[in-house]
């Protein structure tokens, strides 16, 4: 599944897709970690991981500074 597509169906209902969201957060993390080592590397996923986190946080999803249901 897309991260758009998935970023669309977690705002409409966030507690049916909780599950795929905390899998992508887990990758957003990792994809953070190897950038505070390497920022210099340029990382697509990573920019799209920022892209679907930042946008879907605010649909009752609290994980850490973010929401989660």
């Amino acid at each position: 599944m897309e991260l758009v597509q998935l970023q669309n169906l977690c705002k409409r209902d966030p507690a049916s897709y909780k599950d795929e969201f905390m899998l992508q957060y887990k990758h957003f993390q990792t994809e953070l970690q190897i950038f505070q080592l390497k920022p210099a590397k340029d990382s697509e996923m990573f920019r799209s991981l920022i892209t679907f986190v930042s946008h879907v946080c605010d649909s009752s999803f609290v994980v850490g500074g973010c929401y989660s249901c």
